[in-house]
């Protein structure tokens, strides 16, 4: 499963275009939230965070189950 999170709508239009099965507005609604929802409680496998922003890092390890895996390509820290 493909979920993709963003404020942009036009990116997450695209997103369904190339086959993500859900997409969540980051700006309508809470992603963690959102995200736990989809996946029943469990959490999601990985993540990708590419936005370099620490909230989108927190969200994303809020969101992963026990063994996930973060793909860091964005945020680093101060």
């Amino acid at each position: 499963m493909v979920i993709s999170i963003d404020v942009n709508a036009e990116r997450l239009e695209l997103a369904e275009y190339h086959g993500a099965d859900h997409v969540v507005d980051d700006s309508a609604e809470d992603p963690v939230r959102s995200l736990m929802v989809v996946t029943g409680g469990k959490g999601v496998d990985a993540s990708i965070e590419a936005v370099s922003s620490e909230a989108v890092y927190r969200n994303s390890a809020g969101t992963m189950h026990a063994g996930g895996c973060i793909s860091n390509i964005g945020y680093h820290g101060e």
